[in-house]
C-alpha cells in the first residue's frame, strides 16, 4: 500500500467511526465515512458510558455531547442470593459519575461533530464490496457508487461486514445472547441514578440503566439455549419474577412490548490493523464488557488510532496502532473474563459480594475498576490491601 494515506474511508457511523472521523478530519486527513443507515437507531446495548468515557470527552473539549443526559453516581449489584451491594464512584482520579445516553441522540452528535468538520458522510448505502486497485482500495456501495481510498476502516460493529470481506472475523463458538427492552417502573420512587447488574442462579444477568423516570433500559444476558425452550418475553418475565427486587419494579412485559435481541456478545479480530486496513470500536473485537463501558472502548480507540497516524500516517502507524490498542485493553479482556467466570459460578458471586458488602470503600473500588478509574492490576491491589 501507499507511503502515505491520504483518503480515508470510514465504514460505520457510531461511536468509534464518527469520533475517527472527526480526530482524522481535523489531523488533516481527507475522510470519507459511509453507514448504511441514514439516521442513527437505538442499539441492543445498555446505553451508558462509564466516567472514563466522559472524562474523555471533557478532554477533547466535548462536553456537550452528554452534559444534559443523566448522571449514573455508581451501580446496584444484587447477588444470586439477594445480597444487594451498593457502590459509587470514588473521587479523585477522574469524574465520578457516568452518563446515561439515548444512542441516536448520541451518536447523531457525534455525525455531526465530524460533518461540522469537513467530513462527506454518505448515508443509507451498506457497503457491498471493498477491492485493491494498485495501492489504495476502492470500496462498492450498494447503490453503485465507488469510493477511492488509501485506508479503509472498519467501524461496523461486533457483526463487521468489513472485516467479512476482508477475511479478518474469526468464528466463535457462543452460548450467550441479550435480549433488551425499554419498560417503565411501577412507582416513581424506585427511580434512582445507580445502574444495576442482578446476577440470577443460572449465570444469567440483568442490567438496568435508568435513562429517565419513565424509561429503564433492562437488557439479560443468557444462554441461547434457552431461546429453544422460552419467548423472549417469557426469558424476561422469568427473570422479574426470580427476583423479589425486579417484581417490585416493573410489571411482566406483555406481548405488545418490542424486545430487541443480540445473537452474539463476543467478536475476534486478531488483524486489528496493517497493510491499509483497520478496525476500531466492536469491529476490532469485542468481549461483553459487562457493565456498558463499550462506548469508552470505542471512543478511546478512535484517539489511539489517530495518534498513532498523526505520527506516520502509514502502515507503521497502524503497526503502532495495533500494539497500542492491545497493551491498553490487555488487562481489562482478562478482567472481563474473570468477571464472566464469576457471574456463572453462583457460589463466586455470593463469596464477592459478600467481601465487598463489608466496607464500603471495598465496593466503591470494585466499581471503580470496572468503570476504568482504575486500571485493573491497580484497582485489584487497591482492593484486597484496602484496610
Amino acid at each position: 500500500m501507499k507511503d502515505r494515506f491520504n483518503r480515508i474511508c470510514i465504514i460505520g457511523a457510531g461511536p468509534a467511526g464518527s469520533m475517527s472521523a472527526y480526530l482524522l478530519k481535523k489531523s488533516g486527513f481527507d475522510v470519507v465515512i459511509v453507514d448504511k443507515y441514514s439516521t442513527p437507531k437505538r442499539k441492543v446495548c445498555g446505553e451508558y458510558l462509564c466516567p472514563s468515557g466522559v472524562d474523555l470527552l471533557n478532554k477533547q473539549g466535548l462536553k456537550f455531547i452528554v452534559e444534559d443526559f443523566r448522571r449514573v453516581s455508581g451501580m446496584k449489584i444484587v447477588s444470586p442470593m439477594g445480597r444487594s451491594v451498593l457502590s459509587f464512584f470514588p473521587e479523585g482520579r477522574i469524574i465520578n459519575y457516568g452518563a446515561s445516553v439515548n444512542r441516536s441522540i448520541f451518536d447523531q452528535r457525534l455525525r455531526d461533530l465530524g460533518k461540522n468538520e469537513g467530513c462527506k458522510y454518505i448515508e443509507g448505502h451498506a457497503v457491498t464490496n471493498i477491492q485493491q486497485e494498485g495501492s489504495s482500495w476502492i470500496v462498492i456501495l450498494e447503490s453503485g457508487e465507488k469510493v477511492l481510498c488509501d485506508l479503509v476502516i472498519g467501524a461496523d460493529g461486533i457483526n463487521s461486514p468489513t472485516a467479512q470481506i476482508f477475511g479478518h472475523k474469526e468464528l466463535i463458538n457462543t452460548n450467550r445472547i441479550a435480549l433488551h427492552v425499554y419498560i417503565p417502573l411501577k412507582d416513581r420512587k424506585f427511580y434512582s441514578r445507580l445502574g444495576q447488574m442482578h446476577i440470577t442462579k443460572d449465570g444469567s444477568y440483568v442490567g438496568l440503566n435508568p435513562i429517565n423516570e419513565n424509561e429503564i433500559n433492562f437488557s439479560i444476558v443468557c444462554s441461547k439455549e434457552k431461546l429453544k425452550h422460552m419467548s423472549g418475553r417469557e426469558i424476561i418475565n422469568e427473570a422479574i419474577r426470580s427476583s423479589h427486587i425486579l417484581r417490585s419494579y416493573f410489571d411482566e412485559i406483555d406481548n405488545e412490548t418490542k424486545i430487541s435481541t443480540a445473537g452474539s456478545i463476543k467478536n475476534k479480530n486478531s488483524f486489528i490493523a496493517g497493510d491499509g486496513v483497520a478496525y476500531v470500536g466492536d469491529s476490532a473485537g469485542f468481549i461483553d464488557p459487562l457493565t456498558g463501558e463499550g462506548i469508552y472502548n470505542s471512543l478511546q480507540g478512535a484517539i489511539f488510532l489517530n495518534d498513532a497516524l498523526q505520527k506516520s500516517p502509514n502502515n507503521l502507524g497502524l503497526k503502532a496502532y495495533k500494539e497500542q490498542k492491545i497493551k491498553f485493553f490487555r488487562e481489562k479482556n482478562i478482567l472481563n473474563n474473570v468477571f464472566q467466570l464469576i457471574i456463572k459460578t453462583p457460589f463466586l458471586c455470593e463469596l464477592v459480594a459478600s467481601f465487598l458488602i463489608v466496607r464500603q470503600k471495598r465496593a466503591d473500588t470494585f466499581i471503580g475498576i470496572i468503570g476504568n478509574i482504575y486500571k485493573p492490576l491497580e484497582g485489584i491491589k487497591k482492593l484486597l490491601f484496602q484496610s
